[in-house]
């Protein structure tokens, strides 16, 4: 995954995840540098969550 500029700065990242400058070479050095790595055989820190749905319980539990 290629985060652009610093919109996703402070956030969590899994070591897929790289970061380029909002610029067209920077852009264009992370899609060639990713295509070289071949696929990513670690664990999908994303997969299966569903943030709106977690919020709802936590809320949920100061409302109850």
């Amino acid at each position: 995954m290629i985060n652009v500029g610093n919109r996703q700065l402070g956030r969590v990242k899994s070591k897929n995840d790289f970061d380029c400058e909002f610029e067209s070479l920077s852009i264009q050095e992370s899609v060639k540098n990713i295509s070289i790595l071949g696929s990513y055989k670690e664990e999908n820190i994303y997969e299966g969550t569903n943030p709106a749905a977690e919020i709802m319980k936590i809320t949920k539990s100061f409302i109850q």
